[in-house]
């Protein structure tokens, strides 16, 4: 599907350039000027007409008053300018062919990226879901980190960068504002990742993607040092509206945004938050409230609110370089004037906040004995109330045993499940032996705490034997909170962390659990992530 969507973008930008080819040089330069204006004013007054104006006193159009004005304010000063300029100027210069269709075409293509990138950043700020025709653009990705990065297929020809790109250029150069002194470039930069960041929400498309004005209030940020690591925290009043549709408010990590200071040209840095603190009712309880703290560090992780409480107080904690100087900070697009931070201790900061969630770590060195996180068979259990009958299309099985594909064993499916419907486990090719070895946080096999800090992006998972062979993962299960996932992939294997899914979130007991196929009469040794070594394993065996 995203395929498909790439070649419609493809497509519209040639479509676009060749029109304009064959009307010429001179026209399409004047198009490609309309197309320009008419851009740096919807991004002018973008903001005014949603914030300022709209948002909050159009109902249940709230959800789409972003997208709408920024399309419909673009396409509209677009069409005034074509009419304009033709009446302005009726005739056409009259120039060598070849020179008049080059000319018309370069220019129509520029302008067909800026109109289809623009087109694409508005659209983006609509209330839908984050996947679009099988792309994402942005969003949280799945590893323990849940860093901000592209997520799932990329954009061919990458319009909205190249058009926001062209504009933050043209805000600190030839199209400056000098009136109003704020460039797009350090007031709202990388606009493209926003439009699709923000909709980045809990369950995909269950939360709500802006914050009406006055929705919340930031206090006097704090700058902390702690453990060789620079902090600056922002403290933030939620008031009703902010909730999600009027429901419970949810902010993802990919919502919220410190932006720095920058001078001249320079395009200012973006920080994401790293933690926050709230206060919590413990195990549901009202009369057990006390403020929480947590990392931005997995997917199902979000401010959100007490219920029953009209406001909502959070502190968004943000790692900072030395040299970083706070801006403001932008909640769904929401902008917050910042005051001049001021120092304070980083245990003061989190003040008696506790840190919830978070059990105990398997955080030791890696390289110690890993044998009790292996073992040797096929069989899983929890697949027994999976009948061979209600297999999704999405994963194959033989005689019971999973061969190859994705599924999500939901919670709460078991029930009565006849013998010879049962699937009972991972399937082995003949001569080897399936090998389960967990890997979650709480294992002395734990991949996601020192043994990540050691490695890099990219490196490959190895399980080794005495004989100094190597297995990469077929696969892996994880239990997480809205089931367990299974991903079996024997043609292309399972070699790197960013290759795995969905990964257990720091302090959790959720587990994950890699499937390596072992050849027959192996004695396994030792697990690698690239050149750490994980552990040594000691006296296990596959079958004869």
């Amino acid at each position: 599907m995203s395929a498909i969507f790439n070649f419609m973008i493809i497509i519209m930008v040639f479509l676009i350039a060749y029109w304009w080819s064959n009307q010429g040089f001179f026209s399409g330069l004047l198009h490609m000027a309309a197309v320009i204006v008419a851009g740096a004013v919807s991004i002018s007054v973008w903001e005014l007409l949603v914030w300022d104006l709209a948002m909050g006193n159009t109902a249940f159009m709230d959800n789409y008053i972003s997208g709408l004005s920024f399309v419909f304010v673009f396409v509209g000063v677009l069409v005034l300018l074509r009419v304009g300029t033709d009446r302005l100027v009726p005739e056409n210069l009259s120039l060598p062919p070849a020179l008049d269709m080059a000319g018309g075409f370069v220019t129509g293509a520029v302008a067909g990226i800026l109109a289809v990138g623009l087109l694409l950043t508005g659209i983006g700020f609509l209330q839908r879901p984050h996947e679009f025709m099988g792309y994402k653009g942005y969003g949280r990705s799945k590893s323990g980190t849940s860093e901000i990065t592209e997520v799932g297929a990329k954009m061919w020809l990458p319009a909205d960068w190249l058009a926001t790109g062209f504009y933050e250029l043209a805000s600190v150069t030839g199209l400056r504002p000098d009136i109003g002194g704020t460039p797009l470039r350090q007031y709202n930069p990388e606009l493209y990742k926003q439009s699709t960041l923000l909709r980045d929400t809990v369950n995909g498309d269950k939360g709500q993607v802006y914050f009406v004005p006055d929705a919340a209030v930031a206090s006097t940020p704090m700058v902390s040092e702690f453990d060789g690591r620079r902090y600056i925290t922002v403290p933030v009043e939620f008031d009703a509206t902010a909730r999600d549709f009027g429901r419970q408010l949810t902010v993802a990590k990919g919502q919220a945004r410190l932006v720095g200071k920058s001078y001249g040209t320079k395009t200012p840095e973006i920080i994401y938050p790293s933690y926050w603190v709230q206060d919590t009712a413990v195990g549901g309880q009202m009369d057990a409230i006390f403020p929480g703290f947590y990392r931005f560090d997995d997917m199902s992780n979000y401010v959100t609110s007490v219920p029953g409480r009209e406001q909502t107080k959070a502190k968004f904690i943000f790692e900072v370089p030395e040299d970083f100087e706070p801006n403001f900070i932008q909640l769904k697009g929401l902008r917050l004037a910042l005051d001049e931070p001021r120092d304070r201790d980083f245990l003061v900061v989190l003040s008696d906040a506790q840190p919830l969630g978070r059990q105990a770590e398997f955080d030791l060195d890696p390289g110690g004995d890993i044998s009790s996180a292996v073992k040797v068979g096929a069989n899983l259990k929890f697949l027994r109330s999976v009948s061979k009958n209600k297999m999704p299309s999405s994963m194959s099985e033989e005689g019971g045993y999973l061969t190859e594909g994705y599924m999500t064993v939901r919670l709460g499916n078991a029930g009565r499940v006849g013998r010879g419907l049962q699937i009972r486990g991972i399937s082995q090719t003949e001569g080897t032996t399936i090998i389960q070895v967990d890997v979650s946080r709480y294992s002395p096999a734990n991949l996601f705490s020192e043994v990540r800090k050691l490695s890099r992006p990219g490196d490959r998972l190895q399980l080794t034997d005495t004989d100094g062979n190597t297995y990469a993962p077929i696969g892996y299960y994880y239990k997480g909170r809205e089931g367990t996932e299974i991903k079996l992939d024997r043609t292309n294997f399972l070699r790197t962390l960013e290759e795995l899914g969905t990964q257990p979130a720091s302090g959790s007991t959720q587990q994950m659990v890699l499937f390596f196929e072992v050849t027959n009469g192996s004695t396994l040794d030792e697990l690698y992530l690239g050149d750490v070594m994980v552990g040594y394993i000691e006296g296990v065996q596959t079958r004869p």
